[in-house]
């Protein structure tokens, strides 16, 4: 695991990877309160060929933005680093299908329709407002996530929507081609 007081010399070596963290923020605890999760956040990131410097892409409050590992560390707690165990081509072409996301916004209203349907175990999903699928007009971080790991070819993916930072953070704790850091 990755120190939270880490230096730019203790950021991701050359690949991509899916970092989980947290705040202390009331959001964050709130995340955390209702997905029963020790993440509220979780964000891929990769050193920038070049720039030569790592850069975190991340769905947050101001929409989904790219910003330098440092900056990225100094708002967040390190939970957990993985790896992603792909050829370098396959997640680079993800990454550059990927920027089409850049500058959508933050789906907040959605982050507390799932927020609610975790807390009822999801029998608000009947009705069409609480519905995920239907309603998004943005973007949440574990989306985010799950559909960049869907362009690099995890069909598991297909349906990203449905993912929390736990959640994918248990996949990943699990599944052979995430290495964790």
């Amino acid at each position: 695991m990755v120190s939270s007081t880490a230096t730019r010399n203790d950021a991701p070596s050359p690949g991509c990877f899916v970092l989980f963290s947290t705040t202390s923020s009331l959001l964050s605890r709130s995340i955390r309160w209702a997905t029963q999760s020790v993440v509220s956040h979780a964000s891929i990131a990769f050193e920038c060929s070049t720039t030569g410097r790592v850069l975190v892409m991340e769905a947050a409050g101001g929409g989904f933005r790219g910003i330098t590992w440092e900056r990225w560390q100094r708002e967040n707690e390190i939970i957990s680093v993985f790896r992603i165990d792909v050829p370098t081509q396959q997640w680079q072409e993800g990454l550059g299908e990927f920027c089409d996301t850049l500058g959508s916004p933050y789906d907040t209203v959605r982050l507390f329709r799932e927020a609610a349907r975790h807390l009822t175990q999801g029998w608000t999903q009947r009705f069409s407002w609480a519905n995920p699928q239907i309603n998004a007009k943005g973007v949440l971080c574990a989306d985010a996530v799950a559909a960049f790991l869907h362009r690099i070819g995890f069909a598991q993916f297909e349906f990203p929507l449905r993912w929390t930072p736990g959640a994918l953070l248990d996949y990943a704790d699990k599944e052979d081609a995430f290495v964790h850091m």
